[in-house]
């Protein structure tokens, strides 16, 4: 797919290699949940071929392919590599901003679309479909019968459905295998859905919270339940110097308060006063005496 994104004459130059010679081609990819990504492109190719097509070499040569990648928007070169055995490899690890920038380089090479294919990217119900049709550039030879492209990809994101018949669940990896005759002929697709991902974030944030004020509402009620007696401060004074195992005592009860005085002033006790004398009594006839003459 991003292979495609050699751009301009390395972009085309991959797929002379690829139409012209046998030789394999294998991708590995990983596409970010914002659709981001990086790629490693791998191009095994016999000496033969550089001889055959001078021009192919040098534009594969590190410092024209940075050049290229310099003067394109979302897409970076970040690592290459090149050996110089008999059966050269050519590996190139490459970035993208987003699945749109990377068909903006894909459509900028035609013979590049073959192997990079066009990606379509819709969303529906939370989910995410990410169909690439393969074999939409323009060969420019006749399509040798050997040739293999193998592509892997890898989701940052759980993976609903997919069309890919090497589905590795446990990774969210899915692999394709073509002939590059099958790959003009049939334009396959890679299809796959990605499920809506779950905001852990927040979720875990909320059962923290709910844990929180669970826990002080639990301690608020225990504390409510408490019932406390307040003592008069003598009584608890006695209740602390209270040996153990003593009955404590009542304490007495306070003596009361002495009336206050009057507000006038006391005046001073005098003599006694006498006794007035009452009017004589007449004594009555006693039982015998004299009679009156």
């Amino acid at each position: 797919m991003i292979h495609a994104r050699l751009s301009l004459a390395a972009l085309a130059a991959t797929c002379l290699f690829l139409l012209s010679s046998c030789l394999d081609y294998e991708e590995d990819m990983i596409i970010h949940k914002d659709l981001s990504g990086e790629v490693i492109s791998t191009i095994t190719l016999p000496d033969s071929l550089i001889s055959s097509y001078s021009k192919v070499g040098p534009e594969f040569d590190e410092a024209k392919l940075r050049a290229r990648f310099d003067a394109l928007s979302g897409v970076k070169l970040l690592n290459y590599s090149k050996s110089n055995d008999r059966r050269p490899v050519v590996k190139l690890h490459i970035s993208f901003s987003s699945l749109e920038k990377l068909n903006e380089a894909l459509a900028a090479n035609k013979p590049a679309g073959i192997l990079g294919g066009e990606f379509t990217v819709s969303k529906a119900d939370g989910k995410t479909s990410i169909v690439r049709k393969l074999g939409v550039g323009e060969p420019i030879s006749d399509l040798p019968q050997q040739n293999w492209v193998q592509y892997k990809t890898h989701f940052d994101g759980k993976i609903a459905n997919t069309n890919s018949g090497f589905y590795d669940q446990a990774n969210s990896d899915v692999r394709y295998r073509f002939k590059l005759t099958e790959i003009l002929a049939n334009q396959p697709t890679q299809e796959t859905v990605l499920a809506r991902a779950l905001p852990w974030k927040w979720i875990f944030i909320c059962l923290v919270v709910i844990a929180a004020a669970a826990y002080y509402g639990w301690e608020l009620t225990k504390k409510k339940k408490v019932v406390v007696n307040p003592q008069p401060l003598h009584a608890t004074r006695a209740a602390a110097v209270t040996p153990p195992g003593a009955t404590p005592q009542a304490a007495p009860a306070p003596a009361p308060a002495p009336a206050p005085p009057s507000a006038g002033p006391q005046r001073p006790a005098g003599p006694p006063r006498p006794q007035r004398p009452g009017p004589p009594q007449n004594p009555g006839p006693g039982p015998s005496g004299p009679s009156a003459s």
